[in-house]
């Protein structure tokens, strides 16, 4: 394992996610390249033309998702391990991939929600469809246990 691409969401599991990159971090000195795709834009009519705040409200969303990350990668970086993040736009499982591949990944680390199998089946999984379409391993990360 030479690096890994954690694809992170800002939620409660982001903490486990981020134990288990920094354990396989450690073991395989792989490299790795944080990512998060930010939400896309509204696809409502007039957004690139629309008010000033609709576009300031993104950009300092867009700005904090990106300190979040910079953050992880500090810490990272203070232990010894490579590290890099990228704030990504568009589609998850796309976005995902092509970035995994843009780096030359060989392993891509994601957390599951632990939905059940009919929310599953309504609004789909991320690591689901990650694990159909990656031409790498890929590593998830159950939640935290609920006590």
């Amino acid at each position: 394992m030479q690096r890994l691409l954690v694809a992170l969401d800002f939620d409660a599991a982001a903490d486990r996610l981020l134990t288990v990159a920094r354990e396989l971090a450690r073991a395989t000195g792989a490299a790795t390249h944080f990512v998060h795709v930010a939400t896309p834009d509204p696809d409502f009519v007039g957004y690139d033309a629309g008010p000033v705040s609709v576009r300031n409200h993104v950009a300092s969303e867009l700005r904090s998702e990106h300190r979040w990350l910079d953050d992880r990668v500090e810490r990272f970086q203070e232990e010894g391990l490579t590290a890099t993040c990228h704030l990504l736009r568009g589609e998850v499982v796309d976005a995902i991939l092509r970035e995994a591949e843009l780096r030359q990944c060989d392993t891509i680390v994601v957390g599951t929600h632990g939905r059940g199998r009919l929310l599953e089946a309504l609004v789909g999984s991320v690591s689901h469809e990650l694990l159909q379409r990656a031409e790498c391993t890929v590593v998830i990360v159950p939640p935290p246990k609920r006590v």
